[in-house]
C-alpha cells in the first residue's frame, strides 16, 4: 500500500507540466505477442533510470547493473553527472526507489511531443495538494533540460540495433501459453493488455505499474530490470509475481484498517523482511500474499516440483508465513463458486 504513496506523490511532480514525458502506449519499440499480451521498451522509463543510474546512490546498486546498455549510457551521460536533475533524481530515489519515476513514466505520450494523456483516472491526491505540485513541478523542468541539453534522442538512436536486441531476447522468454488468461481467470477480473517491459537502464529487479482510463479499463506493467528477462523460467515467474501485485494490492488497500490490526505479525518476520526492503507489515503481507499466488500459478503452468520449489526458497528467504498464505491461495482457488474473486475470499484470508 506504500506504493500507492510512492505513485501518487510523482503524479504530483508531473502534472503541472503537460509537456514531458512518455507513455508506453506510444513507444518507439513496442508490438503486440498475442492476444493481450504485449512488449515494449519505454523511452520515458528508460530516461528516469538513467538519470538514477548517474546519481551517486547508484554506487552501491553497481553488482545489480548487469546490461551492457547500461556501460553505454553512463559513458554517454557521465560530463552530465553534476546536472540539478541528477542531484534532484538521487534524493527522490533515496525516498521512493523506482516506484515514482516508474508511474510517472506511464502517464505521458513519447518524446518529442510528449504530452500528459487525457484518458487517465487522475488520483484524488493531485486536487487536494496544489502546494506540493508547485514545490515538485521544478523537478519536471530540471528533467526536460537534461533531455534537451545531452541530446537523448541521439543516444536512442545510435543504440537502437541494442534495444532491438532486447526486444527480441525478451521475447524468446516470453509465456508460450496465455499467460493474461491464467490470471484473468485464477483473479476472475479483466485487464485489457498486459506488458512485459524490459528495462536494460535499472538494476536486476521487478516492479510493476498499473494504470487505469477513463472507462475503467486497467493496463498492467511488469518492469523487468537489468537482465531478468533472459531467463524464460525467471522472467515468466517475475511476470506472475509483479502482475499479481497490480491484482491484490487494490485489494489489501481496502481492507487496510483490518490489516492495521494484523500488525503484530510483522514482529517476527522484521529482522529477515527489513533488509529486502519490506519495513512494515504491509509490505511484509502483500508480499506475502503475492508471493503464495505467484508459487501457486508457476505450479499451475510448470508442475508440482516448480511449485514445491517456489515455496521452499521463498520461505528460506525469510518468508516465514508463506505456507499458511499459500493455503489461503489453495483455499481461494479451490472454491471459486462461494469466494469469485480474491476481494471476496479476504475476510476468511484476514
Amino acid at each position: 500500500m506504500r506504493k500507492r504513496n510512492f505513485f501518487c506523490l510523482f503524479v504530483i511532480i508531473c502534472l503541472s507540466f503537460r509537456c514531458f514525458f512518455v507513455s508506453a502506449t506510444q513507444a518507439q519499440f513496442e508490438e503486440n505477442v498475442r492476444g493481450k499480451l504485449w512488449l515494449t521498451i519505454s523511452k520515458s522509463v528508460s530516461v528516469n533510470h538513467i538519470l538514477v543510474l548517474l546519481s551517486p546512490t547508484s554506487d552501491h546498486m553497481r553488482s545489480y547493473l548487469n546490461n551492457p546498455l547500461h556501460e553505454k549510457a553512463e559513458a554517454y551521460f557521465s560530463r552530465f553527472k553534476d546536472h540539478p536533475a541528477v542531484q534532484f533524481t538521487d534524493q527522490i530515489f533515496q525516498n521512493y526507489n523506482y516506484f515514482a519515476f516508474n508511474y510517472m513514466a506511464f502517464f505521458y505520450t513519447d518524446f518529442p511531443e510528449a504530452r500528459m494523456r487525457d484518458d487517465i483516472v487522475l488520483p484524488p491526491e493531485y486536487v487536494q495538494n496544489p502546494q506540493i505540485q508547485q514545490i515538485m513541478s521544478q523537478y519536471v523542468v530540471l528533467v526536460d533540460d537534461f533531455y534537451r541539453i545531452t541530446a537523448f534522442d541521439k543516444f536512442w538512436k545510435d543504440n537502437e540495433e541494442d534495444l532491438r536486441s532486447v526486444m527480441e531476447t525478451c521475447r524468446e522468454a516470453m509465456p508460450e501459453f496465455d499467460l493474461p488468461g491464467v490470471m484473468e481467470s485464477f483473479y476472475n477480473e479483466k485487464v485489457d493488455r498486459f506488458y512485459f517491459v524490459p528495462c536494460p537502464f535499472m538494476k536486476t529487479m521487478g516492479m510493476h505499474v498499473e494504470i487505469e482510463n477513463k472507462q475503467g479499463n486497467r493496463t498492467f506493467y511488469y518492469i523487468a530490470g537489468g537482465n531478468i528477462y533472459q531467463n524464460r523460467l525467471s522472467n515468466i515467474s517475475t511476470a506472475f509475481h509483479e502482475f499479481s501485485h497490480s491484482f491484490i494490492e487494490p485489494i489489501s488497500a481496502k481492507y487496510a484498517k483490518e490489516l492495521s490490526e494484523l500488525e503484530y505479525l510483522y514482529k517476527p518476520l522484521e529482522k529477515d523482511l527489513t533488509p529486502m526492503g519490506y519495513r512494515d507489515w504491509d509490505r511484509g503481507f502483500n508480499e506475502h500474499i503475492v508471493r503464495a499466488a505467484e508459487a501457486h500459478l508457476m505450479g499451475m503452468s510448470f508442475g508440482e516440483e516448480i511449485r514445491s520449489k517456489k515455496l521452499t526458497m521463498e520461505k528460506q528467504s525469510g518468508f516465514q508465513l508463506i505456507d499458511r498464505f499459500y493455503h489461503y491461495i489453495q483455499s481461494y482457488d479451490e472454491n471459486h463458486d462461494q469466494y469469485p474473486t480474491l476481494e471476496a475470499y479476504y475476510p476468511i484470508l484476514l
